[in-house]
């Protein structure tokens, strides 16, 4: 479970600092909206931080279903035992 939460704490800090990005880029676009290059990069930065908080949704999900999994698994455990 360690694993995990530095893996989404590693996430978290990725998707900050490319939101961060992407708000520079709505700045900058702002001032230069006819620049074709920097239009892609946006766009290029939106996909990236978009496909950063599916994988982190995605292991919280992951994460989620494990932890009901074995919650449903221990009381048979119990009754077994």
């Amino acid at each position: 479970m360690i694993q995990v939460d530095n893996h989404i704490a590693q996430l978290q800090l990725r998707i900050e600092k490319t939101r961060w990005f992407v708000e520079m880029g709505k700045q900058a676009l702002a001032q230069c909206p006819d620049d074709c290059e920097l239009l892609i990069s946006h766009e290029n930065m939106l996909a990236h931080l978009e496909s950063l908080e599916g994988q982190i949704s995605n292991i919280l999900h992951a994460t989620s279903e494990s932890i009901i999994t074995e919650q449903s698994v221990e009381p048979r455990r119990q009754a077994v035992g």
